[in-house]
């Protein structure tokens, strides 16, 4: 008996050590962390196992992908101090690699939206730093500044910018770019063509949308309790 309650007691050991490894691992190469979240969220290390986040904190590395549902929102934060604002009805993979080296050293960050929007704020990139978005339909640089990304279908993409420069180039066959300047937003259809115009009225309130959130303040004997929500 005390033989079997021995080898439970080592293979327990063991999986808390491998877990805490794994942590460290993920801490260590972490390129953001979700900073915020409201409701719940669904998480993936791999794109297989998925579960449930209520709570702030996670790491997040490459390859990790994020899901929101219904009337779910959560604020991812990059550690360049870059923010992305994702939106109910979502989907977020990360990719990210390490470019260059010593002082030069930079990391390479693609957020591939697939599904739904997300508000962003991108600081400026330096050295060998880089942010792209990346859709069914285009792919995006970023340099610094703010705006939108919102997936309208599989074959039409749009992307807004409220202060800054963003180069836009489809991924269809025609593959047209263009810099789409502060005040505008490119729609990006499946063939790769490229549409600039300016913020209308019905592209703004979706910018004003991705960046509201309510809080309600509930007064205890204990402090107050604070609950975001949207």
């Amino acid at each position: 008996m005390k033989s079997i309650l021995t080898i439970i007691c080592a293979v327990i050991l063991l999986q808390n050590i491998s877990l805490s490894q794994d942590k460290a691992k993920a801490k260590e190469n972490a390129v953001g962390y979700i900073d915020k979240i409201i409701k719940e969220i669904l998480y993936s290390r791999n794109g297989k196992d998925w579960e449930k986040q209520t709570k702030k904190g996670q790491a997040l590395t490459p390859s990790n992908e994020i899901k929101t549902e219904k009337d779910c929102f959560a604020i991812v934060k990059f550690t360049d101090n870059s923010v992305l604002r994702i939106r109910e009805n979502s989907y977020l993979k990360i990719y990210a690699d390490a470019a260059g080296e010593g002082r030069n050293k930079g990391i390479k960050k693609n957020a591939y939206i697939d599904k739904g929007s997300a508000g962003f704020k991108v600081e400026k990139q330096k050295n060998n730093n880089e942010f792209k978005f990346t859709t069914p339909t285009m792919v995006a640089s970023i340099r610094g500044t703010e705006g939108l990304v919102k997936i309208e279908s599989d074959t039409l993409s749009i992307l807004a910018v409220e202060k800054g420069l963003v180069f836009v180039e489809g991924s269809g066959g025609k593959k047209q770019n263009g810099n789409v300047p502060g005040g505008s937003y490119a729609q990006v259809n499946a063939s790769g063509e490229v549409l600039i115009k300016d913020i209308d009225q019905n592209i703004q309130k979706e910018i004003d949308k991705a960046k509201e959130i309510k809080q309600l303040i509930i007064k205890t004997d204990k402090g107050d309790l604070i609950i975001d929500y949207k």
